[in-house]
């Protein structure tokens, strides 16, 4: 940028190459018109291409370093065999595996590498830990930068970015303690005091999360806690942290991501941690006032919207409940790769192509396993009162914005559509890709039925998800579910309205032409 150059021009099928500091000066060097070695450039070539060759000649610390950060290698048993003639194990662990994951944490910091490649490094470095295991003195410990307690509250199953965060934290010297998903309180609190956490991050993605998340600082405030309390997650929000969080628990902070988390935590584990809390704590408190000074105490009036007619009354071929099951391998030519690669943050980047293909593999792998999509679905007749809906004997509340769709007397359908597999749930980085993977078919699935209901039953313009803005209300999943046995699919509720497996859809389907999100 200082010497003018404003556009860059990369080849996204390669790797970012790993350049030494003396190389990269030599290549700015000939750009910048400061050097006309070419010999000197075209040698960096030929080093490049003979670097495989070269991996036989390298110490057995540089070969364990480069299968950490290129995210893996045929022979991690015989390269520790090596280090293990001249090391002891801890300091294997210690002074050559935690210092290549902390050049990773700190390369990923810089985009550099990508989450693909962070997740195959962390994978990487489990497998080496398993293989130095029955070496380590039981006193044996690796030091680390800090103790993080992660858990995703009770009744919420999410865990994707949880994961991630906690792959992130790993790659930067800190030992996580993950507890999983659906955690009462209580033993997040008791976790938090065995252990002695110096952070305890909580994760939720679905709405009802809040509130829990709301009780276990309420409990850390009781008990009398004074660990930092960080609130993550798709449902959370500074004005909820600041709002209902903070006033519980002074010590409550909001991340919104794994970098974030990463600033944070290492600003609470220095010497600035009371001023970066104050300041943190005052962002969230101007936040939580500003929006109760712009909120009027009055109750606000239930809304009711003016009713959008069809265009065309439609009548369903066919009402009541439905089931289908079909194999993924009918979406070989449709699936939503890029719901996979967005999640995963690298479409259009170098680390796309290899994304893809690993995904490619775990796709013919559910195929070869007869790996299906289950949905249950339906037309129902519908009684409409205002916002209040009557289906099936079962009368409950939508949004108005929701309700305007439907009129008096009309039909509305429900859906619930769900694809499992844990074939690769014990690799990290392949089971995260499995798991995205589902999620891109279940979404697939999801257009492919409501094509097919517009067939067979009845044309359908509108298929919203339960917890989507025109329908927050995440309780209405188990009404979709009572109407249709959505628990036919595989798919299950918690108390909270949390589905699993997490690649489960569930909504409604309205047959208004004139519907519109």
């Amino acid at each position: 940028m200082p010497r003018g150059f404003n556009f860059a021009i990369l080849n996204p099928k390669e790797k970012a190459p790993q350049w030494t500091d003396d190389e990269r000066e030599k290549i700015k060097s000939f750009i910048f018109g400061e050097s006309t070695d070419m010999e000197a450039l075209l040698s960096l070539n030929l080093i490049k291409r003979k670097e495989e060759a070269q991996i036989f000649a390298e110490t057995p610390e540089d070969k364990i370093k480069k299968a950490l950060i290129q995210g893996g290698s045929e022979s991690l048993q015989e390269v520790i065999g090596d280090l293990l003639k001249k090391y002891k194990a801890l300091e294997i662990l210690e002074n050559i595996l935690m210092s290549a994951m902390q050049e990773i944490g700190r390369l990923f910091e810089q985009g550099e590498l990508y989450l693909p490649q962070l997740i195959r490094s962390a994978s990487v470095m489990n497998n080496c830990v398993d293989i130095l295991t029955p070496y380590l003195d039981k006193v044996d410990k690796a030091s680390s930068k800090g103790k993080i307690l992660m858990a995703t509250v009770d009744g919420d199953v999410h865990d994707i970015g949880k994961n991630i965060v906690g792959t992130v934290l790993e790659c930067n010297g800190y030992e996580v303690i993950d507890l999983g998903v659906m955690v009462p309180r209580d033993k997040i609190v008791e976790k938090a005091k065995e252990i002695n956490a110096d952070v305890v991050t909580l994760s939720g993605l679905i709405s009802p999360s809040l509130k829990e998340m709301e009780r276990v600082a309420d409990l850390f405030q009781k008990v009398g806690m004074q660990v930092p309390i960080l609130i993550a997650g798709a449902a959370t929000s500074k004005l909820h942290t600041g709002l209902k969080v903070l006033p519980n628990y002074n010590y409550s902070l909001h991340v919104t991501d794994a970098m974030d988390t990463i600033t944070v935590v290492s600003q609470l584990l220095s010497t600035k941690r009371k001023d970066f809390l104050e300041t943190k704590q005052n962002q969230l408190r101007k936040i939580a006032k500003r929006y109760i000074d712009n909120n009027s105490d009055q109750p606000e009036e239930k809304k009711v919207l003016p009713e959008v007619k069809k265009t065309v009354s439609y009548i369903p071929k066919v009402l009541g409940k439905q089931f289908l099951s079909l194999p993924v391998e009918i979406f070989k030519d449709s699936l939503k790769w890029d719901i996979a690669l967005y999640a995963l943050r690298v479409k259009n980047t170098p680390e796309e192509e290899k994304t893809l293909n690993d995904l490619k593999k775990i796709y013919e792998k559910l195929i070869e396993e007869k790996v299906e999509f289950r949905a249950a679905y339906g037309y129902f007749r519908c009684k409409k009162t205002e916002t209040f809906l009557e289906m099936e004997g079962i009368t409950f509340e939508v949004s108005a914005e929701f309700a305007q769709y439907i009129e008096k007397e009309d039909y509305v359908g429900g859906f619930v559509i769900s694809v499992g597999s844990k074939i690769f749930k014990d690799d990290k980085y392949l089971g995260l890709l499995e798991t995205l993977l589902c999620n891109a078919i279940a979404e697939t699935a999801s257009e492919y039925m409501e094509t097919r209901v517009s067939e067979d039953i009845v044309p359908t313009f509108l298929r919203p998800a339960v917890g989507y803005p025109i329908l927050p209300n995440h309780s209405l999943k188990k009404i979709v579910f009572d109407l249709i046995d959505g628990e036919r699919t595989g798919a299950k509720l918690s108390p909270a309205f949390a589905m699993s497996p997490l690649s489960t859809v569930c909504g409604f389907y309205l047959c208004n032409d004139n519907a519109k999100y």
